[in-house]
């Protein structure tokens, strides 16, 4: 099964991936970005601005525009085979709630703080759905979708710089698995961040120019198994395959 969230309209679907029986397992009152289930059986599930089903897409993007701390980590716990009926709040005030990835053989989890410019880590309890030990894990990038490839590292994509990066959960040390950058972009991404930080409107700056010659920016990816290829996804009609070295 698959779990897929919806941005603009707040719901959380569990989809079997052989016939397409879609099910919807939760609907939360704002857009719902990433949802994850843990081996206990609970859904975490991330908020990024409080944009209603009515508002969707138009609120979501007011929080890229000028950042505001609207976002939020959820849970929805499971108790006797059964998913609670509603979800817990474990973090609110984030400034755009994004990716997440728990790491059960370390006891972590990561969460981007898309707008806030950094991945937060938390040593998480997987048994009472707490989180603890706060820390900054990476700070300086505006951090989308995350991936974790069972070898200890982070996969990190982000969308301004164009640019998939990979951080060592162990050391921190990081290095750039792909980036698409010209110098003109990089101007526009660096005041794409410097408005976010004085609270200017800056969504003017987002367009097809920002990330050409790719057909959308990075906000995701897939990593096959053994080695195999990377797939990065994002907003554009397109899908792009990296072969891994």
């Amino acid at each position: 099964h698959l779990l897929v969230a919806d941005i603009f309209h707040g719901g959380v679907y569990r989809v079997d991936v052989a016939t397409g029986e879609t099910e919807r397992v939760y609907q939360h009152s704002y857009g719902v970005h990433t949802a994850i289930r843990d081996s206990r059986g609970a859904i975490w599930f991330t908020q990024s601005a409080q944009n209603t089903p009515e508002a969707g897409e138009a609120r979501m993007w007011a929080a890229v525009d000028i950042p505001v701390p609207e976002g939020a980590l959820l849970r929805l716990g499971m108790q006797d085979g059964q998913l609670a009926e509603e979800a817990e709040v474990i973090l609110d005030s984030l400034y755009f709630g994004n990716g997440l990835a728990i790491d059960e053989t370390s006891g972590h989890l990561y969460v981007s703080e898309t707008m806030g410019g950094r991945v937060l880590r938390y040593r998480v309890d997987l048994d009472a759905g707490r989180l603890s030990e706060r820390s900054v894990f990476v700070d300086g990038v505006e951090p989308d979708n995350l991936e974790l490839d069972g070898e200890g590292h982070l996969w990190i994509a982000l969308p301004l710089s164009n640019e998939l990066l990979v951080v060592d959960t162990e050391t921190g040390a990081r290095h750039t698995a792909f980036r698409s950058l010209t110098a003109a972009q990089q101007e526009s991404a660096e005041e794409f961040t410097r408005r976010g930080q004085t609270g200017e409107s800056r969504l003017e700056l987002f367009t097809p120019a920002s990330w050409a010659p790719l057909p959308g920016p990075i906000t995701g990816l897939i990593l096959s198994q053994d080695g195999g290829p990377v797939y990065l996804t994002g907003l554009g009609n397109a899908v792009v395959r990296l072969p891994r070295e």
